[in-house]
């Protein structure tokens, strides 16, 4: 059967009322491809807390080395003495048969019920693009080539920005031809055609989970790695605490009214494990998104709110910048560059499959300022560390940009935007 649009609004239809059934009926055994990832520990302490069999496939030299970077990131979630109750196989999603000897992958197939897929390249660099399509596409096809006729699901963790530039409501029935903002959107939605192409004619089952924007835990703001939204945070951070530029006010080039879907890492996981066992492998696409994001004005405010206890400045987002850009606001934008196309617009997010998997069960939790209190006094106690040793850059508001700053580039993307000349600084 061909892929297309009916076939995912059929696979819709015919899920409603069958799919109890198709549930998980006992704990089995499972395969988690990302372990060492933002998601994937969290998914893993999750696989272990109800009780699986848990199989992780991790790039590294040896079994040693495996288990201390699985260590490191199980200690997020707090599951990090449970590293000894994981399968550990040394693979690598990106070669065929990911790494394994004959005899390894034909004993990995018949040993796991079903898998979750959230191992993926998130890198938005251009330079990285050979490897976005490596990890993000070519994993995907050797994956359902691995589970082809097995029976046994995949459910897939792919991105709700698959739908690129798209304006307006986004279903998770839909399938998008509109730009997308960079080669991961690309081949995050090369990933998902392919699974829906597998599904339709038969050869896999599963199911298809798009999160936003995740970020730190809930409660402690807990998180591996700072990526992504905590480049914006960490201009907040060098504003609050930079003698040298207290009371600045940095301009931002983002639509205020637009927001900033952001998920906590805890909450994802759990609603995505969630609906893996009360509906298997239904076909579905699940937007794992929060029905009230926050703004960007709403952020600005929280901002703008701690700054002026903290010794006076701005934080704010404005549609157009003029050639009057200083020094601090041309390092702060140059640091967002890759993010800058979230910054002005986002699409709105439809979760109707996921809430009635949830029966309301589970709201995603609201975003606000203390949330954000949280998240930024996590990320200052590990000094903007991941637990790899990966660490957010400084931002030196107060200096020249460097010369690692694509100056020309931004000049070109703000005349462009704003139709004026950005004046030499």
């Amino acid at each position: 059967m061909p892929f297309s649009h009916r076939n995912i609004a059929a696979r819709n239809a015919a899920a409603g009322s069958a799919l109890p059934e198709k549930a998980l009926k006992k704990k089995g055994s499972v395969l988690i491809t990302g372990a060492t990832g933002i998601l994937g520990g969290w998914l893993v302490a999750e696989a272990l807390d109800r009780g699986y069999k848990t199989t992780v496939l991790v790039r590294a030299k040896s079994i040693e080395g495996a288990k201390q970077r699985l260590h490191a990131n199980l200690g997020v979630p707090g599951s990090a003495e449970r590293v000894g109750e994981l399968n550990i196989l040394l693979g690598d999603i990106s070669k065929p048969d990911f790494g394994l000897a004959p005899g390894a992958r034909d004993a990995l197939i018949d040993s796991i019920d079903f898998v979750i897929h959230s191992a993926a390249c998130i890198s938005f660099h251009p330079r990285q693009d050979a490897l976005l399509r490596a990890t993000n596409i070519d994993a995907v096809e050797r994956i359902i080539g691995l589970l082809a006729g097995t029976g046994k699901p995949l459910h897939h963790v792919s991105t709700a920005y698959v739908s690129g530039m798209h304006h307006g409501r986004v279903r998770e029935s839909d399938i998008f031809d509109s730009p997308v903002k960079n080669t991961y959107e690309e081949t995050k939605r090369a990933a998902e055609q392919l699974i829906h192409e597998a599904m339709d004619d038969g050869r896999i089952t599963g199911s298809i989970f798009r999160p936003s924007c995740v970020i730190g835990a809930t409660t402690t703001g807990g998180i591996s790695q700072f990526q992504n939204f905590y480049h914006i945070l960490r201009i907040v951070d060098a504003l609050e605490r930079d003698e040298n530029v207290k009371g600045r006010h940095i301009r931002l080039q983002g639509n205020p009214s637009s927001t900033a879907n952001l998920i906590p890492v805890d909450w994802t996981a759990k609603a995505l494990w969630f609906i893996v066992e009360t509906k298997g492998a239904s076909g579905l696409t699940y937007h794992l998104t929060n029905p009230n994001p926050i703004t960007k004005q709403e952020f600005s405010d929280w901002a703008c709110g701690r700054l002026k206890r903290n010794g006076g400045g701005k934080l704010t987002y404005v549609n157009r910048l003029d050639n009057k850009i200083n020094n601090a606001e041309l390092v702060a934008n140059l640091s967002v560059m890759l993010y800058r196309e979230y910054l002005r617009d986002e699409a709105a997010f439809d979760s109707t499959n996921t809430e009635q998997a949830f029966a309301h069960i589970m709201p995603c939790p609201r975003i606000d300022a203390g949330f954000l209190d949280i998240l930024l006094k996590k990320a200052r106690e590990e000094d903007w560390n991941g637990v790899y040793g990966a660490r957010l850059r400084e931002l030196k508001l107060a200096s020249a940009p460097s010369p690692r700053f694509n100056i020309d580039a931004l000049r070109h993307d703000l005349a462009q935007d704003n139709s004026v000349q950005c004046e030499a600084v």
